[in-house]
């Protein structure tokens, strides 16, 4: 059986015909992946990967690809027809795996007669083939390559002890088949960009990625980048790996060809929110408290405001205050939009608490010097809020990036 698996493993763009791959974001930290793998085992292949001891109609394991070293959550397995499908349990997964790197070694060049060599390829296999995940998956496929074998078998080291082999147990292997996974990933990032990364690029002839965002959010771009394992920092952009985009800024969708090298392959979309959505009227509500305070201080509101005037006047900002707090429960329906307007909801919120500080004084029938004193104060507040909004709108909106 391994020997069919690495055969796989070793040319899984011939019989890995197209990935689909529809990235969610469903908070601030977690991306729902749902990929769709369209594949045909080879003929040959099919007897090699039977599995004995099963019922007369049979079944097979089939490598759809590799998956992180990390707890799955929110995982699925599934048919075209929406069948669950099972997989291989872990310890098995393991041992299939070992198996799998030893017949790479061997097939390498590994000298079995030597014992030093052999102890050394042996460490790094059950190292790298093991459940738990390798401390410094870099440093194991490094001390693979030192021993000299070809680059499929220190690859495929590297691959083993970041991710472990996601081996699915089918009910039949002829003819082309699509199967279904998902998963939610824990993911964290800037603020106003995404970038999840897309390991399985190099796995099929082609993949399709597409990005689904909230309705406040559009994306001004949509591209691969690939990020070095060595350093992290250092990205370049993968443009041949870019086959056709698809213009959508709600859902934008990316046709993606392998890219030989790539390390640690990731779509990055730029994301800008729809102003008249939030920005747009928040900062309209910021400067309406700006003018009214403004208003008031230059017409002597500390002198004037006693009595029922005072009672209409506290009336008329608490009115104001109410609408600014609909404005930011608004915001409130996606976790991600929530995270990526904290800033802009706090100036918000900063303009309300302003409205408060001008209409206490007036409501509690104050002295002129602490009507004077909260209603500069919450100018001030209210005036650096609208900045912050308006620096919003510039920066991190579709009319500001027009306008610049």
């Amino acid at each position: 059986m391994v020997e069919a698996l690495l055969v796989l493993l070793a040319n899984g763009q011939r019989w890995r015909h197209r990935r689909v791959e529809t990235l969610t974001p469903v908070s601030a930290a977690f991306v729902r992946r749902r990929i769709s793998i369209d594949f045909t085992v080879p003929d040959e292949l099919h007897a090699g990967l039977q599995l004995s001891g099963t019922r007369a109609d049979g079944q097979w394991l089939v490598p759809l690809g590799w998956l992180a070293r990390r707890q799955l959550v929110n995982f699925d397995l599934r048919s075209a027809a929406d069948e669950p499908v099972p997989l291989l349990l872990g310890q098995e997964t393991a041992r299939l795996t070992e198996d799998l790197l030893v017949l790479a070694a061997v097939r390498a060049g590994l000298d079995t007669d030597d014992a030093g060599a052999v102890g050394a390829a042996t460490a790094i296999i059950e190292r790298a083939a093991d459940e738990r995940p390798a401390e410094d998956a870099e440093s194991l496929e490094r001390r693979a390559r030192a021993l000299g074998l070809d680059e499929q078998f220190a690859s495929l080291v590297g691959a083993s002890a970041r991710g472990f082999l996601l081996l699915a147990v089918l009910p039949k292997v002829a003819g082309r088949q699509v199967v279904k996974l998902q998963s939610d990933e824990h993911y964290r990032g800037a603020r106003f960009a995404l970038s999840p990364e897309l390991p399985g690029l190099n796995e099929a002839a082609s993949t399709h990625v597409e990005l689904v965002l909230p309705d406040v959010l559009r994306a001004t771009s949509f591209e691969l980048w690939d990020a070095r394992r060595t350093d992290p920092v250092e990205r370049r952009r993968l443009p041949a790996g870019e086959r056709r985009h698809m213009e959508s800024r709600e859902r934008p969708r990316l046709l993606l060809a392998p890219v030989a090298g790539a390390q640690r392959p990731y779509v990055r979309a730029a994301l800008v929110v729809s102003a008249p959505e939030f920005l747009a009227p928040a900062f309209t509500l910021a400067l309406l408290a700006v003018a009214i305070l403004a208003i008031g201080l230059a017409t002597g509101i500390a002198h004037h405001a006693s009595g029922d005037q005072g009672s209409a006047a506290a009336t008329i900002l608490l009115a104001a205050f109410a609408a600014l707090s609909g404005l930011v429960l608004r915001v409130e329906e996606h976790p991600l939009v929530r995270a990526i307007l904290a800033r802009p909801r706090a100036a918000l919120g900063a303009t309300g608490l302003g409205v408060i500080i001008a209409a206490v004084p007036i409501g509690l029938q104050l002295g002129h010097g602490w009507i004077l004193a909260c209603w500069w104060a919450a100018l001030v507040v209210c005036v650096l809020s609208a900045g912050v909004l308006w620096a919003a709108i510039i920066e991190h909106t579709e009319w500001g990036r027009s306008a610049a």
